[in-house]
């Protein structure tokens, strides 16, 4: 007498919510931001620092100073870079998503709030600005001249990314904690296979 033995079947893949489809979506639509990002800020953010530090050897300002701005370039260029390898893997996360794997849906929310703190600090940093004066120096001047050293979109496709990317991290959040993503990152049980069930 043959002994049988039950066997089980993985569920089929469920098909993925346009909740997930469309929060992967924005976390590709951060990554390509982020690109944009450091192409023109490697294109136009040394014009800016070579601006400022020209406006405060003019002013007179202390050696430290100047030195100060000029370093700043290079750690702009590495924020810069960090911020894109960043985008990088939570795009990756997005694939992920879209594959109900559930860690990946958790580190997404953990990254989107880190982001979206860290966005919105620096939002509120730059409304404030740096005017007033600092050692006799009119930062105010300086402000000015790396404004004027770089074309006029580009402040204002800083800013509008900016916001975007909040917004996005914000909704990637709130759509994956939506009951159809719940349900699609939810594991179904495997299935016991009897006698007869390869027939039906």
């Amino acid at each position: 007498m043959t002994e049988f033995t039950p066997q089980t079947a993985q569920p089929e893949r469920k098909p993925t919510p346009g909740t997930v489809d469309t929060a992967a979506y924005i976390q590709f639509a951060i990554l390509a931001l982020s690109v944009l990002a450091l192409v023109f800020g490697l294109m136009y953010s040394q014009d800016a620092i070579d601006a400022a530090v020209a406006s405060l050897k003019d002013q007179g300002a202390k050696q430290d100073l100047v030195d100060a701005y000029e370093q700043s370039g290079s750690f702009s260029s590495i924020g810069q870079i960090v911020g894109l390898l960043l985008a990088v893997v939570y795009a990756v996360l997005g694939i992920f998503n879209r594959r109900g794997v559930n860690g990946a849906r958790i580190t997404t929310w953990v990254l989107s709030g880190v982001f979206l703190l860290c966005g919105a600090a620096t939002l509120a940093l730059s409304s404030v600005g740096s005017g007033g004066t600092t050692d006799g120096v009119d930062m105010d001047k300086v402000t000015t001249a790396m404004t004027d050293a770089v074309p006029g979109w580009y402040n204002i496709f800083g800013s509008v990314a900016g916001i975007l990317q909040i917004l996005g991290y914000l909704v990637v959040i709130v759509l994956l904690a939506l009951p159809a993503s719940n349900e699609f990152f939810r594991k179904a049980p495997p299935q016991l296979i009897l006698p007869g069930d390869e027939f039906k």
